[in-house]
């Protein structure tokens, strides 16, 4: 069975690439190998992030880590990620509750009453049969739980964020 956080994964890496398709499919008719063709779509995604800053910059929005930081000198950030997410969910104007305590449990964002993302930097390698378990106390609770890894937040904002969007209007209709 494929859960709703699965699904979410697999449309983000499917929306990331769909751009990049025609091009892939040209550098296979000239004979480019797999290896080749991988190489230029992680440079096709560095230069969308990048763009997505460019944007971010141009219209005023600072991804400010030190601000989060000290508006929130309660918490401590658990990852780089998740201050990146917070202030794209800011400048995208996504209402969030940070850090939010469910349970015996803190979630690392709580949006729209029911989803529950997670950011996963490379220490959740070692935490996966916990957070496995964590998953599943939320999911029984009602809560769609996605867990993000940096690649993700990192590489593909604007996808991200369109899909967070997406699944908001889904939870109001």
């Amino acid at each position: 069975m494929e859960t709703i956080a699965n699904k979410t994964i697999t449309k983000l890496r499917r929306k990331a690439a769909e751009d990049f398709i025609p091009l892939a499919e040209r550098m296979r008719a000239e004979g480019m190998r797999d290896h080749e063709i991988l190489r230029a779509f992680e440079g096709y995604r560095r230069d969308t992030t990048r763009a997505f800053y460019r944007r971010k910059r141009a219209e005023g929005t600072q991804i400010d880590f030190k601000g989060v930081v000290t508006r929130i000198v309660d918490i401590h950030e658990d990852s780089r990620s998740e201050l990146i997410l917070y202030e794209m969910l800011k400048s995208a104007n996504i209402p969030f509750e940070f850090q939010y305590k469910i349970g015996h449990y803190r979630v690392d964002y709580l949006i729209d009453g029911r989803i529950v993302l997670e950011c996963d930097g490379p220490q959740h390698g070692n935490r996966r049969e916990k957070d496995r378990k964590r998953d599943q106390y939320l999911e029984r609770l009602g809560y769609d739980v996605i867990r993000l890894s940096w690649s993700l937040i990192a590489q593909i904002p604007d996808v991200l964020i369109s899909e967070i969007k997406a699944l908001i209007m889904e939870n109001d209709q």
